[in-house]
């Protein structure tokens, strides 16, 4: 499943890291600091 443009603008910040799959092996890393990384 493909993530939308609002998906990644409003992913909420959390106490520690996690992930938002968007297929075929990637990802938006999502840090505690707001930072957000597309990963593969």
């Amino acid at each position: 499943m493909a993530l939308k443009e609002l998906q990644v603008r409003y992913a909420s910040i959390r106490d520690r890291d996690y992930k938002l799959t968007g297929g075929a092996g990637l990802y938006l890393l999502d840090r505690p600091n707001g930072a957000k990384f597309w990963r593969f």
